[in-house]
């Protein structure tokens, strides 16, 4: 059965697509990602924007100011609780936050290594996520956090990078909210052992690494792919 809703952000229907799908195989292009901000601490603030396979219908972005560090993302976090109103944020789209993963590790929470906050990703409801969508989600965002009205330390400028589409989950996601937008898209009846027989190609999207992750077990989803 095809999945039913997109996860925690989006609220429209989804389905898989009748062929199958070409895996992004992202692994070496995440590897690059991560291998290219070691010992990069002294970078530009920036905005990171990808998104996951279409089915799920939500963009993300990261603002951080170096490699190991978030901006300062408190403002936005209050957007996302529903703490503060933003009429441009929400007409963008943009809904709530996710926890960071830590690289190489299946449920753990990144944190800024300069004071331990946990780091955050922002979510933008999208029908379908493009090159051009995604930088006017950066635009937005990046109006919002220049605005000295948002921030202690607004940034003159804002740098900007595109992973593009078709990023697996678990480069960024904990493993506990892969399984929820997992949960809003399938029938439950589908999330069994048999799913990775059923959905090879989307099950490599949400887990495209070593996992350890029981439900990922659940789902036959092997280890090591």
């Amino acid at each position: 059965m095809a999945p039913t809703k997109g996860a925690n952000s989006p609220k429209k229907g989804s389905s898989l697509p009748s062929k199958g799908l070409k895996s992004p195989s992202r692994k070496n292009g995440m590897k690059k990602f991560f291998k290219k901000r070691q010992g990069k601490t002294k970078s530009k603030p920036e905005i990171v924007a990808f998104a996951p396979h279409p089915s799920f219908h939500f963009e993300a972005c990261i603002y951080q100011h170096n490699p190991t560090n978030d901006g300062h993302t408190a403002a936005v976090q209050k957007f996302g609780k529903g703490e503060l109103e933003c009429d441009t944020l929400t007409e963008a789209g943009f809904t709530t936050h996710k926890f960071r993963r830590q690289p190489g590790r299946s449920n753990q929470i990144a944190k800024n290594e300069g004071n331990g906050f946990w780091r955050i990703i922002f979510l933008r409801e999208i029908e379908e996520s493009t090159t051009e969508t995604r930088r006017k989600g950066k635009d937005c965002l990046e109006a919002f956090l220049v605005d000295p009205r948002n921030t202690r330390y607004p940034q003159d400028s804002i740098e900007y990078s595109d992973l593009g589409g078709g990023i697996p989950l678990d480069s960024f996601f904990l493993d506990d909210d892969i399984k929820e937008m997992l949960k809003e898209n399938f029938e439950e009846s589908d999330l069994d052992e048999t799913f990775y027989t059923k959905f090879p190609e989307f099950a490599r999207i949400c887990w495209d690494s070593d996992h350890n992750c029981d439900f990922a077990d659940s789902l036959g989803i092997p280890r090591g792919m």
